[in-house]
């Protein structure tokens, strides 16, 4: 006898159990949510995960699946995917709060439980698709676990460093993941030369996205690191044009390694007024989108999410699945790229009054900080500055990477904020490591006296508003944990959508 929900062929005791074991862990959910006002986005998966070891692989057999992983972009570019899918007629199941490891994809799989139960039994008369975001290292082991219908990987930077080491061994976990599978999709991006080397991990269906050259800065990045080196013969890349950290277009001098055309391409538009335009260049066909998530990076997370969107759909139809009722034409695609706002942290703008916001941008490794740094510098309306830094298990301990955080370059240096902000500007700081990234901005010839280390982040965030003047936006610069804590005090002042809603 088997339920509807649980497909493999397992005893009825085995059966009940998981069963048992889902509703335990709702009710869980329940009164964490309700009673302690608790996210409850991981303690659910726990449970359950006690209860039945493989509770995850029953929950998942026979679904379709979408991973999407790497370094910088994962929640937004899921964001942006889910919303694409939905808005082409799907039914998506996310882990919305970007609980990326197993327990947080188990509560992902529990939120929608009831809907599981009534879900047909074959994968061929359904329209619902399961896209998750996954963290680098789990991917190594849910990968083989579970087959997946196509794995995105956004990019791949030097990150948390206690835990995952130097970048090879990244790529060498999402590597294990990919695990060869034939009959399925491999999404990366080809500006990344270490990204791109998983292609010969793969033997299914591969396609890439990448920004155009010419919109590209023209030279060598100035990055120092594994990206601008050739991972299969460790000779320094060559590169005609980079567009930010270690993208761009490279080629290995030794084995010819190189850049190669992508199934995607992005520039900016330029017949529009507005800054955030960007064309899309699939195949023959070229659309217009101008994005409502700010950001040269989050141009590419667009293009991650566009190109990924459209080849799945393209699957479903030749595999026989049930198709979207709307349209799945590049263009109605497309146009999900400008209504989709950002999320929670991710480049989000919170109105605190009539004409003043707060700007949450999550900074977690040095390429991601220095792209942060370069656009807050770059902003008409920047009133105030604040940073926050804990080192926390899910920030990663070791903060010594922000010692290669670019501080130094030219429109962000101290000089440059007293000429925008005045001369009695301040930078304000927080967080357990507060201190750590004050010393590093002193090491940016910042003055001692322009750094507020304030490690109550009410504290913090009132003091830096009280210097916010009208019509400015305060932006601030958190690493993970110090952004769920920032994000959570902004929700009880303000009134805001907790992140996991």
């Amino acid at each position: 006898m088997q339920t509807k929900l649980i497909r493999r062929d397992i005893s009825f005791g085995q059966q009940l159990m998981c069963h048992f074991a889902a509703y335990l862990a709702m009710l869980s959910r329940w009164l964490l949510r309700n009673i302690l006002h608790r996210g409850a986005t991981a303690f659910p998966g726990q449970i359950a995960k006690r209860l039945v070891p493989n509770f995850l692989g029953y929950l998942a057999e026979n679904r379709q699946l979408i991973f999407v992983t790497g370094t910088n972009g994962k929640t937004t570019t899921v964001r942006l995917l889910v919303k694409i899918l939905e808005n082409a007629g799907l039914k998506v199941v996310t882990n919305i709060s970007g609980a990326n490891l197993e327990d947080g994809i188990i509560a992902a799989f529990l939120e929608h439980y009831q809907e599981l139960l009534k879900e047909p039994w074959q994968p061929e008369q359904s329209k619902l698709v399961f896209v998750m975001e996954i963290d680098e290292a789990f991917f190594s082991r849910l990968g083989k676990l579970m087959p997946w219908q196509m794995a995105v990987v956004t990019n791949l930077f030097r990150d948390q460093l206690d835990r995952y080491g130097e970048l090879a061994n990244t790529r060498k976990l999402i590597s294990n993941g990919l695990n060869k599978q034939t009959d399925a999709i491999f999404v990366t991006c080809a500006d990344d030369a270490m990204s791109m080397s998983l292609q010969s991990c793969h033997n299914g269906e591969f396609y890439c996205f990448g920004m155009d050259e010419s919109n590209m800065q023209p030279g060598s990045p100035s990055i120092f690191g594994d990206g601008t080196f050739c991972f299969f013969c460790g000779s320094r890349l060559n590169y005609s044009a980079y567009s930010y950290a270690h993208l761009g277009f490279y080629e290995c001098p030794n084995c010819h390694y190189r850049h190669v055309d992508t199934s995607l391409t992005f520039s900016k538009s330029a017949d529009s007024k507005t800054e955030n335009t960007y064309d899309f260049k699939y195949g023959e066909q070229t659309v217009s989108a101008n994005l409502a998530i700010e950001g040269e990076h989050n141009a590419y997370n667009a293009a991650c999410a566009l190109l990924a969107a459209k080849v799945y759909l393209k699957r479903r139809q030749r595999k026989g699945l049930i198709v979207q009722t709307k349209g799945a034409s590049l263009p109605a695609l497309a146009q999900t790229l400008s209504t989709t706002k950002a999320a929670f942290g991710r480049m989000e703008r919170i109105k605190i009054d009539n004409d003043r916001s707060i700007c949450m941008i999550l900074v977690k490794n040095p390429a991601g900080f220095t792209l942060a740094w370069n656009y807050v510098a770059a902003q008409a309306d920047l009133g105030s500055l604040c940073l926050a830094l804990n080192a926390h298990v899910n920030d990663g301990k070791d903060v010594s990477w922000i010692w290669d955080i670019d501080l130094e370059s030219k429109g962000m240096q101290a000089a440059d904020f007293s000429a925008k902000l005045g001369e009695d500007y301040q930078i304000f700081i927080g967080g357990e490591r507060g201190n750590d990234m004050a010393t590093r901005l002193y090491y940016a010839n910042f003055p001692l006296d322009k750094l507020k280390v304030m490690p109550d982040f009410a504290n913090l965030l009132e003091a830096a508003l009280a210097k916010l003047p009208k019509g400015k936006c305060l932006y601030c610069l958190p690493n993970y944990t110090t952004m769920l804590a920032i994000r959570d005090y902004l929700v009880k002042k303000y009134n805001l959508t907790d992140f996991w809603r």
